[in-house]
């Protein structure tokens, strides 16, 4: 009797471990973190006026996603106060990683209107508002087309001419 004793709770241990083992093994074969796609967003970092009176836009575009995604500018537009907005010209594709910022540097011959708004600004070293609007196309992981929109301000930099952030 003792040794059937033994000899069932050996195989009952045995076969307890083995459960727990393939549960362990299938647990550690998990595809790992799950991929979020969150709505990217362009902002205007900073605005430099060039020689020829062209504006040299340095742009923002925020991955917020757990995954690394290849963005581009598909359409945008940039109004300054409360002046017309002024169409933006499209990008190519950046690769953003993971909830990281990527700076796309864009040039814009600006309307007359608006060249004379932001001259006024960088002269009375007063800070000037803006909204900028428009779709970015995600390509990787998956296509897709989100519409961002952001309104903020600009002054222009002590020590740095022409530049406005």
């Amino acid at each position: 009797m003792p040794k059937m004793w033994f000899h069932w709770r050996f195989r009952t241990l045995l076969a307890m471990s083995l459960i727990a083992l393939s549960g362990l093994l299938l647990s550690a074969c998990q595809s790992g973190p799950k991929v979020r796609i969150f709505p990217p967003s362009a902002s205007l970092q900073e605005l430099r006026v060039a020689t020829n009176g062209d504006w040299v836009l340095q742009l923002r575009l925020q991955n917020y996603s757990t995954v690394g995604m290849r963005l581009q500018l598909q359409t945008a537009e940039l109004g300054v106060d409360a002046l017309p907005p002024m169409d933006l010209p499209s990008s190519e594709a950046l690769l953003v990683s993971t909830g990281s910022t990527e700076i796309l540097e864009l040039t814009l011959t600006p309307d007359a209107a608006s060249r004379q708004r932001i001259a006024e600004a960088l002269q009375s070293r007063k800070g000037v508002g803006y909204r900028l609007s428009g779709e970015i196309r995600s390509l990787e992981p998956r296509e897709r087309r989100d519409p961002f929109e952001f309104s903020s301000s600009l002054t222009p930099m002590p020590g740095l001419a022409g530049v406005l952030r």
